[in-house]
């Protein structure tokens, strides 16, 4: 395994930049999803519930955090080619709740990029934070992005978590488990062409792969997939439909397969209690209507104050 560290010529700190959602946004991101909890989509009640405004979906803020322009417009200087790259996995470490109209400023940063040469893949880990007009912390992403050979079969690695990554997807599933606090299940219509570009344009990520079929096609798909990215935001749905959202503290999964076009996803979530307090674990799985694991992960809820 190669590794280049952070500091080498093509890591390091990218030009910041600030970013602001507006309420409107905001619904087209829910309507996307199916979400319809009053405080996602009602100014006046995310103001009973206790936010300034409309509160900012878990998954929202890796759209909000792209750059404007072509999509990932990065990935050259690290050498990834669009086509051929996988989310592997996406991480969110909460420490605030932003709403509609809040500014914020986005510093992303290449932290590592390190190949496996017998497995022919390159990991490329980005690191973005995300911090408040006055530059009180708001929320840390971490994302490991994986591009294969051009000689090997697109789909993703079936290992395709990064040794850096604090906990895989099988890890969380094989802990012993203790009586659960509860079990929450999702399920959602097929996903459809129109369910890619409601949510493409909504979340901002208008990768082609996922809503031109012939650029699809051209790079060894049969046919357009779904953002794996929209799956994380199905099980946003799920999570905060059980607990408040101010206290979720930490958000990952890891994208183990490919959503197509007819599936139904089924999200579920299991909340273990982690000690004492009320601070639970939430083991979270999305699959096919036919039990094909398509994400896996888990999420941190603190104790009530």
């Amino acid at each position: 395994m190669t590794h280049i560290q952070a500091g080498d010529a093509t890591t390091g700190d990218a030009a910041g930049f600030a970013v602001c959602a507006d309420a409107d946004r905001l619904r087209r991101f829910a309507a996307a999803i199916g979400e319809t909890t009053p405080l996602y989509v009602d100014e006046d009640a995310a103001r009973r519930a206790g936010y300034r405004s409309l509160p900012l979906p878990p998954s929202f803020l890796f759209g909000l955090a792209l750059e404007p322009g072509e999509p990932f417009p990065w990935f050259a200087s690290v050498g990834l080619d669009l086509p051929r790259v996988l989310h592997g996995e996406q991480t969110f470490t909460y420490h605030a709740v932003p709403c509609a109209g809040d500014r914020l400023h986005v510093q992303p940063r290449i932290s590592a990029i390190y190949d496996k040469p017998e497995r022919g893949l390159r990991f490329v880990v980005r690191d973005i934070r995300i911090t408040s007009e006055l530059g009180a912390p708001v929320a840390d992403l971490h994302s490991i992005f994986i591009q294969p050979d051009a000689a090997r079969d697109p789909a993703p690695p079936k290992a395709a978590a990064s040794a850096a990554s604090s906990a895989t997807a099988a890890e969380v599933r094989e802990e012993p488990q203790s009586a659960s606090v509860w079990h929450g299940e999702l399920r959602l219509p097929p996903i459809t062409r129109a369910t890619l570009a409601q949510f493409a344009t909504a979340s901002g990520d208008l990768n082609p792969i996922h809503l031109d079929p012939e650029f699809a096609c051209s790079v060894g798909f049969d046919d357009v997939f779904a953002q794996g990215m929209l799956s994380m935001a199905y099980l946003g749905r799920l999570l905060t439909s059980r607990v408040p959202q101010e206290r979720l503290r930490q958000f990952r999964v890891r994208f183990t397969g490919r959503t197509l076009l007819g599936e139904a996803p089924v999200c579920t979530g299991t909340a273990l209690q982690i000690d004492d307090s009320q601070a639970q674990r939430i083991t979270l799985r999305v699959t096919n209507q036919a039990g094909e694991e398509r994400l896996a992960g888990e999420a941190v809820v603190s104790a009530p104050r």
